[in-house]
Formats: C-alpha cells, sequence, structure tokens
C-alpha cells in the first residue's frame, strides 16, 4: 500500500461544526460489509478491527481474524436453526 500526503478540506460552518474530507477519491470499495470483512480477515488477520477498554481500564483489541471467526459462528448457528433469505432474523 502506497502513503499519500495528507490532503484534508475543511469547511467550518457558523454553528462551530468542522466538516472534514478527504482530497483523494475513495476508490473501490467492496460490494458490501460481509465482502470487506472477510477480505480483511484473509488479508489482514491480525489487525485490530476494534478496540475496547476492559474494566480494568486497559485497551483490548478484536482482530479482523476474530472477528471473522465470531460472525462465522453466528452465522452458523442462525443457519443450523433455519435462518435464511427466507426466514429472516431479527436482532435487538
Amino acid at each position: 500500500m502506497q502513503s499519500l500526503t495528507p490532503k484534508v478540506d475543511m469547511v467550518r460552518r457558523d454553528n462551530g461544526e468542522l466538516i472534514l474530507t478527504s482530497g483523494y477519491g475513495l476508490g473501490e470499495v467492496p460490494s458490501n460489509l460481509a465482502t470487506l470483512m472477510i477480505e480483511q480477515a484473509k488479508g489482514n488477520p491480525n489487525r485490530p478491527i476494534i478496540v475496547e477498554k476492559n474494566s480494568a481500564g486497559q485497551f483490548e483489541p478484536m482482530t479482523y481474524g476474530e472477528a471473522h471467526e465470531q460472525a462465522m459462528g453466528i452465522a452458523t448457528y442462525l443457519l443450523d436453526r433455519g435462518a435464511g433469505v427466507h426466514q429472516p432474523v431479527m436482532i435487538l
């Protein structure tokens, strides 16, 4: 991956909001979030996808590989119980 020189455009609104946008185009993106997670889990399995602070105040990362493994476990659980295209699931 090549490194780019930062190029950020900023608009300051009268109400104090700052709108920051990249001066670079987004480029090619996956068609959905699942595809992105699978690509990242394959290419960067040890890269953090999210970091949480635990009860001791220390930061604990979850990697793309771990997140993908958990997502596949949930998907398998739901499929084994009849969920699918014609049997949607609501998650609250």
